[in-house]
């Protein structure tokens, strides 16, 4: 009878496991840094991107456009890309819209946010390049 009880919790347990991660992977990205603190973005989604060689799907990054900075957060990191020394190139994939970030702070780093308000993104961006 024991043997059975403990086979019986094993599948709950991992159910149970598996939903706290889920959590934990949505709500990552939606915490703020302190940097942003108190300040208001001119732009925010919660979406997709490309953060080096990892490919993160719809709700596990936030793409954040302040006046001076940006703000890439997803599930392993937080990448704050200053608006000063950035190259923004359009970054499309085979399925989505993307935009391609280049900074200096993070040579060799691909910075890709698959973004369905492409248009609207890079508006911000050229207003005050």
């Amino acid at each position: 009878m024991a043997w059975f009880s403990f086979m019986l919790f094993i599948p709950i347990a991992l159910i149970v496991i598996f939903i706290v991660l889920v959590m934990v992977a949505v709500r990552s990205p939606k915490s703020r840094i302190d940097k942003e603190a108190g300040l208001t973005p001119k732009f925010e989604e919660i979406c997709g991107g490309r953060i080096d060689m990892m490919n993160y799907t719809y709700p596990l990054v936030r793409h954040s456009i302040y006046d001076d900075f940006i703000v890439i957060k997803c599930l392993v990191g937080c990448y704050t890309l200053p608006r000063n020394s950035l190259k923004v190139d359009s970054g499309d994939g085979l399925l989505s819209n993307g935009v391609l970030y280049k900074s200096p702070k993070y040579l060799g780093q691909e910075l890709r946010i698959w973004t369905g308000s492409k248009s609207v993104v890079l508006d911000i961006l050229e207003e005050n390049s």
